[in-house]
Formats: C-alpha cells, structure tokens, sequence
C-alpha cells in the first residue's frame, strides 16, 4: 500500500481537502462535491500530488448517476499540496482522464463527471 494511499481516507459521504503545509485550518473546514451526471456509478476516486502515487479513497459504496456527494478530505492530507489531481473510476470501466483541481478554492462548485 503507498503512503499516499494510506493518508487518504474517504469517511462516507466526507473527508478533508488537502492544504498547504501552511495552512492551518482545521480539516472539518476543506471538502469539495462530487457530481456524477454520466450513466454510470463512480466505484472509484483517485487523487495525487503532481508528480506524486496515485491514491484511492476508501469509499463506501459508488456514487450513482445523478448524485452529488460532499467529500471531506481525511486529516492526514493536511499537508499536502491544495493542487490535486484527481480521477474517476466507473463501473462500466471507463477511467476519466486527470484533472488538476485546486482545492482550497471553490469549494461549492462541484467536480462534474460526465459521459
């Protein structure tokens, strides 16, 4: 298991946005939404540092055509980066291609995945 994969934890429903070391919020503070308008459920979240392992939520079911999930990111993030990367796994296989989301920003725009 990686060490990124061990400091991302998906808690159902939340976890907590990663933030610069310097930041010193506390984690409850940094989350983001998910929305899924494509046909399929997304089974699997991913995110890295540039340059950095891939790491995969721990979710607790997938998140259905339709939905919009809150997703904190887990405390142990706290000193990463707020520039992540981030990807989608669905169930009919497709992966969706990377996206560099900033997430200390925008917090109540939604991440879109889409068909």
């Amino acid at each position: 298991m990686s060490s990124l994969t061990r400091k991302i934890i998906l808690i159902v429903l939340s976890s907590v946005i990663p933030m610069a070391a310097s930041n010193s919020v506390k984690a409850e503070q940094w989350f983001f939404f998910v929305q899924n308008q494509s046909s399929s459920k997304i089974i699997k979240l991913e995110a890295r540092e540039k340059g950095g392992p891939w790491g995969s939520f721990a979710m607790t079911g997938s998140i259905s055509p339709g939905e919009t999930r809150k997703i904190t990111w887990a405390e142990s993030t706290n000193t990463q980066d707020c520039n992540q990367y981030l990807r989608a796994t669905f169930s009919d296989g497709y992966k969706s291609p990377a996206k560099i989301f900033d997430f200390c920003k925008d917090l109540h725009d939604p991440i879109i995945y889409n068909d």
